[in-house]
């Protein structure tokens, strides 16, 4: 019997503008299949080590889109799920690009 370890948990995300280095857009992030960033929950600068895919999935956001209320959930589930937790900061990346900030809320 497979038991599914995986936590899901709500978090803020902040887009950055495309000004800053972020998307032209933020994704839609509703419906199938969901944003799948490579997430770090670390100040490093180099994440490709330290990082793992999250399914991000939108569930509300400020008016402007650029700040979302959003399920996370890592897909793996051999992924750290213990920085799933109430207060962590991660940052979202596209290849070697910062996206967006974020931060675990409940």
């Amino acid at each position: 019997m497979v038991v599914n370890k995986r936590v899901s948990k709500l978090a803020r995300v902040h887009w950055l503008t495309h000004e800053a280095g972020g998307r032209e857009y933020p994704p839609a992030g509703i419906g199938m299949p969901p944003y799948l960033p490579v997430a770090a929950f670390s100040d490093e600068e180099e994440h490709a080590n330290n990082s793992w895919s999250l399914a991000i999935e939108k569930f509300s956001d400020d008016g402007n889109s650029l700040t979302w209320i959003a399920l996370v959930t890592y897909l793996s589930d051999q992924a750290p799920q213990q920085n799933l937790v109430q207060g962590n900061k991660f940052k979202l990346f596209e290849g070697p690009f910062l996206v967006a900030t974020g931060e675990i809320i409940e």
